[in-house]
Order: C-alpha cells, then sequence, then structure tokens
C-alpha cells in the first residue's frame, strides 16, 4: 500500500521519498524493480536509488546487498501461522 500511494503522490507532481524499514523481509526494492540498486555517497551526502519519480532507501540496501530469495521471511512467520490453522 505504501509503495502504490508513494508512486501516485510522485506522479501528481509531489516530492516523494520511501523508507523500507523492514528487516524480516525489505520488499520495497523488489516491488519497485530495484532490487539490484544501491545508494551511493558523494562527500557527505547519501543518494538514494529511485524509481517512478520516488526516491528509496531501504533495510535491504544495507543488510541484505545479495542474499535476496523468495522465500525471504518465511521461515519466521511459517510457526504462528501453523498455531493460527492458516
Amino acid at each position: 500500500m505504501a509503495v502504490n500511494l508513494a508512486v501516485a503522490l510522485a506522479e501528481a507532481g509531489q516530492r516523494v521519498g520511501l523508507l523500507d524499514g523492514d528487516i524480516h523481509g525489505p520488499n520495497v526494492p523488489l516491488m519497485l524493480g530495484l532490487k539490484d540498486e544501491q545508494p551511493f555517497a558523494f562527500g557527505e551526502q547519501i543518494f538514494p536509488p529511485s524509481a517512478y519519480g520516488l526516491k528509496v532507501m531501504s533495510m535491504a540496501c544495507w543488510f541484505l546487498p545479495k542474499r535476496r530469495s523468495s522465500g525471504a521471511g518465511r521461515c519466521c512467520t511459517r510457526p504462528s501461522a501453523n498455531c493460527c490453522g492458516m
């Protein structure tokens, strides 16, 4: 939902940035097609990658640079799903 809202605001002409702080399964870069993009630093500034008119920073850029898989986070959510009968 956050990605859709951010893209809609950017398309409406607003300046938008999106911060994905989820450390268990940061998937915003995947949704925006930025899975291989990294922020870069110039001097004391950090420049995040951008897509669809919005700038994106994600925990994936810092902690999971090359370890993405389609099953990320399933090991953590599976036991709770079994307890709830899902």
